[in-house]
């Protein structure tokens, strides 16, 4: 339960971010079933001997990520599990996330043609504005029932060969993956962490607790550990967001031998005088495709899950004080077929 347990205070984690945990850790093993109320913000702050302030804040972000519910002059309370998380999707994950509900998936195509990027569409996709491309939009039902929209642009020189099939039986990423070389096997979205981050400069700290999350996602809903794979790479968390990383999963019992970053790697640390390394999204797609890819294909590694992760912040949040929300999304590619 949660008096037996204890925070941290020597460490750059936040308070409340340790409190979240806790507190989803009981909730997993039990110990908090659905409908059960939590210790209250004056228990919970006396119980850590943290500030209210502190307690409410960690409580917040668990009702906003919908682990938790308030009832007025009543209490707080756990949540019910969401039906489809939408945190992993495999080959198959639309079709299987809602099968597992007892519901029948089906698929209506919309569009599919090949188009010329418009500028704001290329910048996304970091390529040239006029670029060939392949425009597919459908409509994902369950039961029937209309569940999302979904807009996809694939470039046409690597992909002209998914214009022969029909994605109205068939699935995108089940035709992708058919392809040799390289393959993309699953995919896990992540959500979005703020954690009270302020500092601008501090943005591997702020994005950290964002691939924690996703990544404690992809293992928990595959199965899967971090030996399973060869490397696993974030974006740009930078020495210092990458050493947080490391113990916040160290905190969870689980160690890793083969996490580097994006930011890290893009630089010499030893002959250049780079501080904590490398930001921005470059950083990701330059180590991606320019490294990473290449070494898969020539066989240094034939399984890495990528996590690209990125930072919500504007100049106008940074001299608001804002706190700096974090984001990361996470890619697994092999080069084995079945992956």
């Amino acid at each position: 339960m949660l008096e037996d347990k204890r925070l941290d205070k020597d460490v750059p984690i936040p308070l409340y971010f340790q409190l979240e945990k806790l507190i989803l850790e009981e909730i997993d093993n039990g110990n908090y079933p659905v409908g059960s109320m939590i210790p209250t913000e004056m228990e919970l702050s006396q119980m850590f001997g943290i500030s209210r302030t502190t307690v409410r804040q960690a409580i917040s972000d668990l009702v906003r990520e919908e682990h938790l519910y308030r009832i007025k002059s009543k209490g707080t309370f756990v949540a019910h599990p969401k039906l489809v998380q939408g945190f992993i999707q495999s080959i198959q994950s639309f079709d299987d996330d809602v099968r597992s509900t007892g519901r029948t998936p089906s698929t209506e195509v919309l569009d599919l043609k090949l188009v010329e990027l418009e500028p704001e569409v290329a910048q996304l996709l970091e390529l040239p504005a006029g670029t060939k491309a392949i425009y597919l939009y459908r409509k994902r039902f369950a039961d029937d029932e209309p569940i999302v929209r979904v807009e996809t642009y694939l470039p046409y020189e690597a992909c002209s060969f998914i214009l022969g099939h029909d994605f109205n039986r068939e699935s995108l990423y089940q035709v992708l993956s058919k392809r040799d070389d390289t393959r993309v096997t699953h995919v896990t979205p992540g959500k979005i962490v703020d954690k009270g981050i302020q500092d601008a400069n501090n943005m591997g700290a702020a994005m950290a607790p964002a691939a924690y999350d996703t990544i404690q996602a992809h293992f928990r809903d595959t199965g899967r550990r971090p030996s399973d794979y060869d490397l696993i790479v974030t974006g740009d968390l930078g020495s210092l967001g990458k050493e947080i990383l490391l113990d916040l999963f160290h905190r969870d019992g689980i160690e890793f031998k083969n996490l580097e970053d994006c930011g890290v790697l893009i630089y010499d640390a030893q002959t250049q005088d780079v501080h904590c390394g490398g930001s921005g999204c470059g950083c990701s797609a330059a180590v991606l495709t320019g490294f990473l890819l290449n070494g898969m294909r020539e066989g240094r590694w034939k399984k890495i899950l990528f996590c690209g992760t990125g930072a919500l912040l504007s100049p106008t949040s940074t001299m608001q004080g804002e706190s700096i929300p974090g984001i990361c999304h996470a890619v697994a590619i092999s080069t084995q077929k079945g992956g």
